[in-house]
């Protein structure tokens, strides 16, 4: 059986008590874990807009990511990774 789960970290919201987005490593561990007990990671959309997580993230193991970044789309394609677009969204 697959096992599909959408990664998301918390974001910053003006006016709360959340400052600070979750760190980097957090979400690259949660994505190594989830990986090797064997499920299929997405990256999803409520997280920091950071090429070096999302990157970080496809060498983990995530092979699908909600509106990555330019140069990680970059990075992808020039690392043997096939890019396909699509719109919906990042949860179904």
């Amino acid at each position: 059986m697959l096992w599909e789960i959408t990664l998301l970290a918390l974001v910053p919201t003006d006016g709360t008590d959340v400052h600070a987005p979750v760190p980097r490593e957090g979400v690259l561990e949660a994505v190594s874990v989830l990986t090797e007990m064997g499920f299929t990671v997405t990256l999803g959309c409520m997280r920091s807009r950071d090429a070096l997580l999302e990157i970080g993230c496809i060498k983990a193991g995530v092979r699908k990511i909600a509106n990555p970044s330019v140069r990680t789309i970059r990075w992808a394609e020039d690392n043997g990774f096939s890019v396909n677009e699509i719109r919906k969204c990042c949860s179904f």
